[in-house]
């Protein structure tokens, strides 16, 4: 598990993946969220099962892209 994860591209959703690779003694996940026309940076802690979601503040990112299988 992680204690933090840092994303660089606007999603639509927060992805499960990310939030449960997180450390459960307080994992973090910063991200940016696409909702409508706005984008919002999310911080997003983990502390057991608590799951925790404040917004930092309006932001502007490119969009995130589908990957590749290796």
């Amino acid at each position: 598990p992680y204690d933090g994860i840092m994303v660089t591209a606007v999603s639509p959703i927060v992805p499960s993946a990310l939030v449960e690779q997180l450390s459960p003694h307080g994992g973090r996940l910063v991200i940016p969220l696409e909702k409508g026309q706005e984008q919002n940076l999310l911080c997003i802690d983990r502390f057991a099962d608590d799951i925790r979601e404040h917004k930092i503040e309006n932001v502007r990112f490119v969009p995130m892209v589908p990957g590749t299988k290796l």
